[in-house]
C-alpha cells in the first residue's frame, strides 16, 4: 500500500487525542489530517465538515480514514463522500461503536434498547457501503473506556467518582457482576495496531466488527477499588454489602422516577465482559 494520508476524526477527544499524538510520533512524514466538531480557536483541527474533508482526500491517491465520532454521524460522513465520489480514494477505514450494541439489545429500558438499535443499524449500512466499494475496513467495539488526560477524562468512571465523593459510602449487592473497562491509551494503541497492520499486510482477514476490552476483569466492587482506577475514586471509598433481594428492593422505586437508572443498578449485578483483552488484540496476526 502506498504511503497513506491519514484523516483522523473526533479527534478532540480522550482517545482521540492520543491516539493523533502516537500517529504523529510513528508516521512524522505523513500528512496527518484532523477533524473535530468543536472549533478551538489557534488550533490546526478542522470541523467536520465534507468540504474540508472532501479538499484533503483530494491531496492523496491513497486515505486512511479513522473515526472517533459516533457511528451513526460517521456513517453520516461516509455517505457524503460516496455521494461527492471520494469513496474510491479510501484505502482503509476504521470507527468505533459500543459494546452497547451487544449488552443493550435485550434491554428493560426502551431506550437502551433505541440506542443499540441504532448503533446496530449504522454498523450494517457502513458494512454495506464500504463493501461495494471494496475498501478494508474494521469497527471496534470497546468497552467502558476510563482515563484522564491533560485535558479530557472520560465519561463514565470519572463522571461516577465524581458522584461518589459526595456521599460517605455506598451500598452494593453481594452478587457483582464482572466488567471489563479498557483505558483510552491501551485503545488507542490498539487502533493504531489495527492501522499499522493493514498498511503493512495489504487487506485484512479477521472480522469486521471486534469487541475489546482492557486486560482485567473485574467485579463492580473491584472495579471501584482496584490500584488500576483507585486514583478516580479515592482510597477512602467505603462499600457496604447487602443481600441482593434486599438491593433490588431499595432500587425499585426508581422504575417510577428514573427507569433508566434502574436499569443501571440493576446491570451492577450482570457480567459485561468476556470481550477481546487490547494486549491480546495487539498480538493478532489476522487483523
Amino acid at each position: 500500500m502506498p504511503d497513506s494520508a491519514f484523516h483522523v476524526l473526533g479527534s478532540r477527544s480522550l482517545v482521540g487525542q492520543h491516539f493523533l499524538e502516537i500517529l504523529s510520533d510513528l508516521h512524522p512524514s505523513s500528512s496527518i489530517y484532523s477533524y473535530s466538531r468543536s472549533n478551538i480557536s489557534g488550533s490546526s483541527t478542522h470541523h467536520v465538515g465534507l468540504e474540508s474533508i472532501v479538499a484533503n482526500i483530494a491531496k492523496s491517491s491513497s486515505n486512511v480514514l479513522i473515526s472517533f465520532l459516533p457511528v451513526d454521524v460517521t456513517l453520516c460522513v461516509l455517505a457524503q463522500l460516496s455521494d461527492q465520489k471520494c469513496a474510491n480514494s479510501l484505502a482503509y477505514v476504521l470507527c468505533l461503536s459500543s459494546t452497547s450494541a451487544e449488552v443493550k439489545r435485550f434491554s428493560y429500558f426502551s431506550y437502551d434498547r433505541i440506542l443499540s438499535s441504532r448503533l446496530l443499524r449504522s454498523e450494517r449500512i457502513i458494512h454495506s457501503l464500504l463493501s461495494s466499494f471494496s475498501i478494508p475496513y474494521l469497527i471496534i467495539r470497546p468497552t467502558m473506556i476510563y482515563g484522564i488526560s491533560a485535558n479530557y477524562s472520560d465519561k463514565n468512571l470519572s463522571r461516577l467518582s465524581r458522584l461518589l465523593r459526595l456521599v460517605p459510602f455506598i451500598l452494593l449487592p453481594r452478587t457483582c457482576g464482572y466488567r471489563q473497562p479498557v483505558h483510552y491509551s491501551s485503545l488507542s494503541n490498539a487502533i493504531l495496531h489495527a492501522v499499522n497492520h493493514t498498511l503493512t499486510h495489504g487487506n485484512p482477514s479477521r472480522p469486521s466488527i471486534i469487541s475489546i476490552g482492557g486486560d482485567l476483569e473485574l467485579r463492580y466492587d473491584q472495579m471501584l477499588s482496584d490500584s488500576t482506577t483507585h486514583f478516580l475514586f479515592g482510597s477512602n471509598l467505603k462499600i457496604l454489602y447487602i443481600p441482593d433481594r434486599l438491593f433490588v428492593m431499595l432500587t425499585v422505586p426508581l422504575l417510577f422516577f428514573s427507569p433508566r437508572a434502574f436499569e443501571a443498578l440493576m446491570r451492577i449485578m450482570s457480567d459485561l465482559n468476556g470481550f477481546t483483552k487490547s494486549s491480546d488484540f495487539l498480538s493478532l496476526r489476522s487483523l
